[in-house]
């Protein structure tokens, strides 16, 4: 019988060339569209330039005609029959004009859609070349950038989902990375760009892996199993086995790598979004779904089969986004924080996203959308591992803004402006990896790093505390302008943004001020704002995590209405939980102590006789992994075991089990990490 080996062996390999099309024909084709389109608008303008007499005279000169149409113009007619003929002309004038209205907006509509296809797909790009199956409804679009260790769960999900046929949904992936090393960012460490560096040369070999990866499953390649681990080569011929429709646009290898300038995950979700609207406009002629997401998610098993009835259910809706994520500990070395590292950590995350908001509070750039808008005050947060949208209003809107960073909270603010967009239904979820991530400067993995970097192993947590309320005040002059919508057009000279950062007390040199009026001209808000947070931070004072979470819980609640008995209650109820979770924590780790130090401190010298220890009681450990609620990361609750047998005694590593867990002191209501969490949940 063949195994699984032969089998990939003896798959037969297409002809390559086969996958590239004739992009110099379908932009011709364009053009003639264009051509054709740009007369039809001709049509439609009328001479502004008559008097009321020559429109009276046009008028009974329309109402005689239709009198020697209908054979009566020699016959007298009443006053009152006279109107009634008149009023039918009219009516049926409206009528004309409300349908030559539509499609004038539809000829508009389609002319922004070539225009965007001829911006995003000019005549040197190379296109997929298999055509769209006919049946196809939506189009997944994944940017990946060092996904090597991840694409493969990606994929899998997406081979497995329920209630959709292989044929009515399609995967492009866009491989991307820079011809060149990055530059360093005026705003960062030695250390993180070294770090940048080093993760930029591992993604440009994963890359080329990911690409081989994709060529497999399309029997473009044969396999080399001695190449892959047993699980990768089960998922790779579950996915080769599903039918499912993949596609790679090769934006990594040497002659296709991107110049440093269009080197990010905006340019690439836009390439992805371009291939798709070209597919479904000039294949299809279909206003398809286009589904975004990250090569290191993976989608519910009902997401697409949710996705395509929310869109079918209301023909208005033309996006929507979800947060809708769980993160899930990434399983690749280097890629997730230890036991110690991911409490420290959780602490000054939770003061750092207060922080945050607070701050956008007073520079006026909430997260919640204005009253009035298409979101009528809903608080949406367009994600990019989480959203979808109608492929041509996708085009309509100009694409997915290409930047470093923030591209999806601004395309989401896009589609706001011109159509119904909402929160996508709570079946639509997806799992993430929670990854430390450098190559944007904005984002979860970037703000990880920065919120590390600031905590020692030892000792007190420090943290920055929040700038003055003048200077937030000030900042709210250069971010304004954005509040809310694309700032392209707005006029803000380089001396107004030296003359305020220097007001501001900011050491900014040429670089900086460049980079931050290209970002403000370019409406890219969120970016701006990291930026400048950036920025500031090194003028900031350090203090103690406890001093600065009382500090900061001190100005929400004086400056912002908050519920008082809201307040109360939340604190009481978490108050409660954490209590009840802390106890259970500690009960269960004493178990696992009392085996450790029972079996002699002396002989676990490291990671490998803790691992074995447990395989000799895995019942104990299996319920310590329940009760930690760390059941995805049961390698960092093994190093977190590990450090704590290194204490002299068992009463040692309970203690150090409350200092990680954060109730070495009974927790309080006046505890000001507490107060914290209770605003968190309490402030959008």
């Amino acid at each position: 019988m063949e195994n699984e080996e032969q089998k990939f062996n003896n798959t037969e390999i297409r002809n390559q060339d086969k996958e590239i099309i004739n992009t110099q024909h379908d932009i011709t084709k364009r053009s003639i569209r264009l051509e054709e389109i740009d007369r039809e608008l001709l049509g439609f303008k009328g001479d502004d330039n008559k008097n009321i007499e020559q429109i009276e005279i046009q008028r009974n000169h329309e109402f005689e005609s239709k009198m020697n149409q209908m054979g009566v113009a020699e016959i007298p007619i009443s006053e009152e029959t006279k109107g009634l003929i008149h009023q039918n002309m009219v009516s049926n004038s409206i009528e004309h004009a409300k349908k030559e209205n539509e499609r004038f907006d539809d000829i508009q509509r389609e002319k922004k859609i070539i225009e965007y296809l001829n911006e995003s797909l000019p005549e040197t790009e190379d296109r997929i070349g298999e055509p769209m199956n006919k049946n196809c409804n939506v189009a997944v679009v994944i940017p990946c950038y060092g996904e090597r260790d991840h694409i493969l769960d990606t994929l899998q999900a997406l081979a497995e989902q329920k209630n959709m046929k292989s044929e009515e949904f399609e995967v492009i992936t866009v491989i991307n990375n820079s011809k060149e090393e990055p530059f360093r960012r005026v705003s960062e460490t030695e250390e993180i760009y070294n770090k940048r560096v080093d993760l930029y040369r591992k993604a440009v070999e994963d890359n080329q892996k990911t690409l081989d990866l994709i060529n497999i499953i399309n029997k473009k390649l044969n396999i080399e199993p001695e190449e892959f681990s047993e699980e990768d080569l089960k998922k790779i011929l579950a996915i080769k086995s599903s039918g499912l429709r993949v596609f790679a646009i090769d934006k990594a290898t040497a002659d296709k790598a991107l110049p440093s300038e269009k080197a990010n995950v905006g340019y690439a979700r836009n390439r992805g979004v371009a291939e798709v609207v070209a597919r479904f406009y000039e294949q299809l002629n279909k206003n398809g779904i286009i589904v975004q997401t990250d090569g290191d998610t993976k989608l519910d098993e009902k997401y697409l089969s949710t996705i395509v009835r929310t869109f079918n259910d209301d023909h208005e809706l033309i996006a929507g986004s979800s947060m809708a994520v769980k993160f899930i500990p990434s399983e690749v070395q280097g890629e997730s924080l230890n036991s110690l590292e991911k409490s420290k950590f959780n602490k000054i995350q939770l003061y750092d996203s207060l922080l945050r908001k607070y701050i956008k509070r007073k520079v006026g750039m909430s997260d919640d959308f204005k009253e009035g808008g298409n979101l009528a005050n809903v608080p949406l947060y367009f994600s990019g591992c989480n959203m979808a949208s109608r492929a041509f209003e996708s085009a309509i809107v100009g694409g997915i803004p290409q930047i470093s960073g923030g591209e999806d909270t601004e395309f989401g603010i896009r589609l706001c402006e011109i159509g119904k967009v909402n929160i996508l239904p709570k079946e639509a979820k997806v799992y993430s990896a929670d990854r430390l991530s450098l190559r944007a400067s904005t984002g979860a993995g970037a703000r990880k790093y920065r919120i590390l970097s600031s905590v020692g192993n030892e000792g007190e947590i420090k943290v920055k505390i929040p700038p003055s309320v003048d200077k937030l005040e000030e900042w709210k002059n250069i971010l304004e302008p954005l509040n809310g919508k694309v700032a392209a057009h707005e006029k803000i000279s380089k001396e107004f943004i030296e003359k305020l950062l220097k007001d501001l007390q900011f050491e900014a040199d040429d670089v900086v001020i460049n980079i931050i009026d290209h970002l403000l001209k370019n409406g890219a808000r969120e970016m701006a704002f990291e930026e400048i947070m950036l920025m500031a931070e090194k003028g900031l004072s350090i203090m103690s995590l406890e001093m600065a979470a009382q500090d900061l819980s001190e100005k929400f609640i004086l400056e912002y209405e908050i519920g008082k008995k809201i307040f109360n209650d939340k604190t009481e109820e978490l108050l409660v939980a954490q209590k009840i979770s802390a106890d259970l924590y500690l009960e269960s780790a004493g178990k696992i102590f009392d085996i450790v130090f029972g079996y002699g401190k002396n002989k676990v010298v490291n990671v490998r006789d803790v691992e074995l220890l447990l395989s000799e009681h895995k019942e104990e450990f299996d319920q310590f992994i329940v009760d930690t609620l760390n059941s995805n990361n049961k390698k960092g609750v093994i190093d977190f075991i590990f450090e704590a047998s290194k204490k002299a005694s068992k009463e040692d590593a309970i203690h150090f089990t409350k200092e990680v867990l954060g109730v070495l002191n009974e927790p309080s209501k006046d505890s000001p990490l507490l107060k914290l969490d209770v605003l968190h949940y309490l402030i959008p």
